[in-house]
């Protein structure tokens, strides 16, 4: 039951704000293709590339991550377990001097739980990291193509493609 409210918890309050978010950022970088392919067409070849590394590095991304919640939500579910009884039984701790052990007990549960967290956390920024680096293997080579590039290309549009490679 604690990890189906936590699910509809995540569905209800935090989708939506994803969702635009996810909107936003899409949007964003569908008008930066296109407004670099128009001024260097030959780049769409390299933005496919680099479009298909991000795709492997997502795929292993969601697998990893969809394990690691799962994980993390299962060991949530003795560590909240463990709250709720201490709340309902706390006169038949303090009566059989018990305190001590649901302590101890709830500083392992929330141990593990911590450490599931930590590698769901540890996750994430190895994505960001990889996407960084994707990103300005990407900003590199237009600006390989702005320094390079034939006279006949305007300055003002190859300074366009530039300062929305970095946005």
């Amino acid at each position: 039951m604690n990890r189906f409210s936590k699910d509809m918890d995540e569905l209800d309050s935090r989708l939506p704000f994803h969702a635009e978010n996810f909107l936003q950022q899409f949007f964003t970088v569908v008008s930066i293709i296109v407004i670099i392919a128009i001024v260097f067409p030959s780049l769409l070849i390299t933005a496919g590339v680099i479009a298909i590394v991000f795709i492997l590095i997502l795929l292993i991304f969601q697998n990893t991550i969809r394990e690691l919640k799962r994980i993390e939500n299962i060991s949530r579910s003795p560590w909240v377990s463990q709250i709720t009884s201490c709340v309902q039984g706390l006169g038949m701790i303090h009566a059989y001097n018990k305190k001590d052990d649901y302590i101890t007990r709830f500083k392992e549960l929330n141990d593990k739980n911590s450490s599931h967290f930590i590698l769901f956390n540890y996750a994430l920024r190895w994505f960001a990291v990889r996407t960084d680096i994707l990103m300005n293997t990407m900003t590199l080579i237009v600006a390989l193509f702005v320094v390079l590039s034939p006279s006949s290309i305007s300055p003002a549009d190859k300074g366009l493609a530039l300062s929305y490679t970095i946005q």
